[in-house]
This record gives structure tokens, sequence and C-alpha cells, in this order.
């Protein structure tokens, strides 16, 4: 004879695995408690950033790469816009010297190499595969103490498919020796949003006309490659020009990693600042701010932990963005001060007016420019580890029951609210309830801070729900949970 009560509980159980899955892994802030790391060595033009060191993600597509097909010497730089296999989007090979774009108005663009000549133009030779509809670009910018003199761009199209010279001239021309100098090239228009897959560009033996020397940075032969190791987070996105300063840490909270993110000093010619490192779990485009991970409730707890230390006087700063159909719908922001010693817990509201689809979480090292001008606080550092949702937990170790005491739930069953009562023990470890409905979806959450907590079941619909009562670690109790009108 069949077992009832076994069947039952199995069937429970199975349904419990299946509840708790679809509430702390479905839509979990991936990768919360960075415990999963990529690792890259990524070679790079020396002396530039460019688009496998800014996007170590999109690396496998080789848009920037050496290559031996040298007009002289022995290498030359090809670029190349590819399609990525993971979001269809078209990702452009690019490298400059940029070390801030600002607004993205090339006329205020500032810094690069040093240079001490006013140069007259710029020649060398490329060849190319443009799309058609499409145009790839070389630009130059210059600048005197911090203030951009003059910026110039030549757009390539068609097809020349052995190296043929090119030779622009500066118009108009520099009215004054410059100090500092921007170099770099684009596969694809970026300016006017267009990256068409295939469109190439390659470069070699690159040089300024009118000068007696050529600035020493500019490795205009491309003869010089760096190897740069990147560690990076997955499911989160460095948008720092200094890849090396976002790294993977074992000054944890819990596990095994944390983040470290560390700001530094950036030169850009005569201009020297501070620059910030930053995660994010989005990502900045010309048109916005992308990426994110799924999330619709209008309100929820966002929990981390943190350490910040500053030679200066910064602090680090955490962005929400609420997005709904591609569209920033919403944000808040949350200043870090100094905590050197333990790790320490944050837990920051979430209230959305509207219903999101989406939430990019993101940390920086410093605030605003104000932190950026003080050099002093070049060196300041954000320690950061267990990002999460209150109603989607992390699993860093595995949570178990407890026994030891139980909870009041009641009125069950429930129409306008619930009661819940907490045993005094576990008021003060931030315990949470979620209501799940049959399919394992979260239709409530919220944090419990007192003994005794009325939860109003406004905008539930009538049904039989799962109650979920946890801590940070632990499953102190779920039940059934039976609304009615």
């Amino acid at each position: 004879m069949k077992n009832v009560y076994v069947s039952r509980s199995l069937s429970f159980l199975g349904f419990m695995l299946y509840t708790l899955s679809a509430l702390w892994a479905q839509q979990a802030i991936p990768n919360g408690n960075f415990e999963e790391w990529n690792t890259q060595s990524l070679l790079t033009p020396t002396g530039y950033v460019n688009s496998h060191l800014e996007r170590p993600e999109y690396a496998y597509l080789e848009t920037c790469i050496r290559v031996n097909d040298a007009q002289n010497g022995t290498y030359a730089i090809r670029l190349t816009t590819k399609k990525s296999s993971v979001n269809a989007d078209e990702q452009p090979g690019y490298f400059a010297n940029l070390v801030d774009g600002g607004n993205g108005e090339p006329n205020t663009w500032h810094g690069g190499f040093p240079i001490n000549e006013k140069p007259t133009g710029i020649k060398g030779y490329y060849k190319h595969d443009i799309m058609v509809g499409d145009s790839a670009f070389i630009l130059v910018i210059f600048s005197k103490n911090g203030v951009n003199i003059g910026s110039y761009f030549y757009f390539v199209s068609g097809k020349q498919s052995t190296y043929t010279d090119f030779n622009y001239t500066f118009s108009p021309a520099l009215t004054q020796t410059p100090d500092s100098m921007i170099f770099g090239a684009v596969s694809s228009n970026v300016f006017n949003e267009v990256a068409i897959e295939g469109s190439m560009l390659q470069l070699d033996n690159v040089s300024l006309t009118g000068v007696v020397n050529q600035p020493a940075l500019l490795n205009g032969n491309f003869e010089n490659w760096t190897n740069i190791n990147i560690e990076t987070p997955k499911k989160w996105n460095v948008e720092s020009q200094d890849r090396t300063k976002s790294i993977k840490s074992t000054d944890k909270y819990k596990g095994t990693y944390g983040v470290k993110l560390e700001s530094y000093l950036s030169v850009d010619g005569s201009f020297t600042k501070v620059q910030e490192s930053i995660i994010s779990n989005g990502y900045y485009t010309q048109t916005g701010n992308d990426g994110g991970f799924p999330f619709s409730s209008s309100i929820d707890t966002l929990l981390f932990w943190y350490k910040y230390t500053t030679p200066g006087n910064s602090k680090a700063i955490m962005y929400l963005t609420y997005k709904k159909a591609g569209n920033i719908i919403g944000g808040k922001s949350l200043e870090l001060e100094v905590w050197n010693s333990n790790y320490k817990y944050v837990s920051f509201p979430i209230e959305v007016l509207g219903a999101p689809d989406t939430l990019i979480v993101s940390f920086f090292s410093l605030r605003n420019d104000v932190d950026k001008n003080n050099l002093a606080n070049a060196g300041s550092i954000l320690y950061l580890d267990e990002v999460q949702l209150a109603s989607q937990r992390l699993t860093t170790g595995i949570p178990k029951f407890i026994n030891k005491y139980r909870s009041a739930v009641c009125p069950n069953p429930a129409s306008d609210y619930v009661n819940i009562e907490l045993p005094e023990q576990i008021v003060s470890e931030d315990v949470s309830v979620a209501i799940l409905d049959q399919l394992g979806r979260v239709v409530l959450t919220k944090r419990l801070t007192q003994q005794e907590t009325r939860v109003s079941l406004l905008g539930v619909k009538p049904g039989l729900y799962t109650y979920i009562l946890r801590n940070s670690q632990t499953l102190i109790q779920s039940s059934r949970l039976n609304i009615q009108e």
C-alpha cells in the first residue's frame, strides 16, 4: 500500500525546494558574493586603452589585435567591428589614450600623452574594409593647460586591400603649441551610433608631420605591446580605465573572495586627477545605461557588506538605477562613509514608483569631481561582498532550518493583513518574510524589525500561498497561508 504521508511529505518538500530556488536564485543579484571570476591575459598596444581592456568580457571577439601583416617593422594594429554571440550587439574595435571623454563632446576632450611641439598633420598607412553605411575614423585631439585647443577627425570608408598612405593636414591649423595629445582610431562610426559587423581598419607606421621629434609615447609603429592580466567578477562590468584596480580580494566578509575597488592617480598631459574604480552589473553606452538584471518588485531591500579607507577625505557611493522597457524610471544613491574595521552591514530600502523590469547596481570608489580633484584621495579603497536583495538571498554557504524557535503567523486564513510574531531571541537578526504564489513567484516581501509586525496584504489576490521567514543565513519557518476575500 502506498504510504500517503510519505508521498505528501515528498511532494511538499519538492514544492519547498522549487519555491526556495525561485525566491533565492531565479532573480538573485548574479554573482553578488563575488565568488566567480574570469581571468584573462589581454595583449594591448602600450600606452593605450582599447576595446579589449575596457570590455574584457568581449575580448573573445578580437576587435583590437596585433597582426604580423606590417607595412614597416614587425607588427600593425587591426580594428574590427564584431557581433557578440551573447546579446547580438555590435562591438567596434578601438584604441585611444583618452582617459576621460567627459560629456561625449570631442571638442571638450583633453589630456593624453605629453607633446612639446606644434604639429601640422598626421600621416601613416592603412588597409580597410568598411561596410556600406559605416565608416571608420582616426582622431587626433590637442590640449593645453587642461583645455582643448583642437580636435581632428578623419573618416575612412570603402575597401583598400593593400597598404595605402594617408597624409592629413590639421585644418584649421593649431594656433599654439599643445602640451598633450590624444590619438586613437575606431572601426565604426560610433559618434553617429553606427556599428556594422565586419567593418575593419588596419594601421601602421603613423607619425606626426611638422615636428622634429615624435612624442615619446606615440607608439605609432605599433611595435610595443603589453600583456595585462585582468581578473573580472563574472556577471559584473568594470567601468574603470585601469582594469587592474578592480581586483579579486581575499579580504572578504564571507566565502572565499570579495572585490577591491581602488582609486588611482591619472595624468592627462599637464592635468592630474584621481580616477575612481567602478563595478556595476550594467554598463554605459552612447545612449545610456544598459544591462542590469531582471527585477520586478516595487519594494525590496538591497543588502551588502563593505569596508572603505581613504588617505584623503573622500567617500564611496552606491547607485541603484531602475529601468522599464529600456527606459530609466528612477534611481537612488547612498554615500558610504569610511569604515576600516570589520565589514559593515548596509540595509538600503528600494521603493520604486511604477513596476520596473530591470535593476542596475553600481559601486564607485569616489563620489564626484570634488573627490577626483583632491589628489590626496588616490589610494582610497572600497571592499565589497555579499551584495544581495532581501527577497532573493545569496546562498554562500548552505542555509539551515532553525527548529529551536517558532513564530506565530495569524490569522490564517487571512484577508486584509497578517500578524507575524517573532521570538525575542531573533528580532535583531535581520528577519524578513516572503509570500509566494503556487508558481513560486514572490508577491510580497517585508523586513521584520519588531517582535510583532502587521503585514498588509493589500493587492494580494485571494488564493493559497506559501510564506517563508528567514534571516541572512537560515530558513526559520515556512508554511501555507490561505488568503481570502
